[in-house]
């Protein structure tokens, strides 16, 4: 897909709306180690593929991964 391309192999990720990791999971196949979810659930399914995860209700904001993210 076209955000594949766009993340490339190697990187940082952040998902944001990460739901439970399927495509995180993806994405650590292809070579991304640190992969960071944030999502409003509780746990994903598959909470393996991230190095980092947020539970946020990112339709008010999520200041706790906000502060995480600027190394708080």
């Amino acid at each position: 897909s076209i955000t594949r391309r766009l993340i490339g192999v190697n990187d940082h990720v952040l998902d944001i709306g990460c739901g439970d990791g399927y495509f995180a999971g993806e994405l650590r196949v292809e070579g991304n180690r640190k992969i960071t979810g944030a999502d409003f659930l509780a746990e994903p399914r598959r909470s393996e593929v991230f190095e980092q995860y947020f539970q946020a209700d990112l339709d008010n904001g999520a200041p706790r991964l906000q502060e995480a993210l600027r190394g708080k």
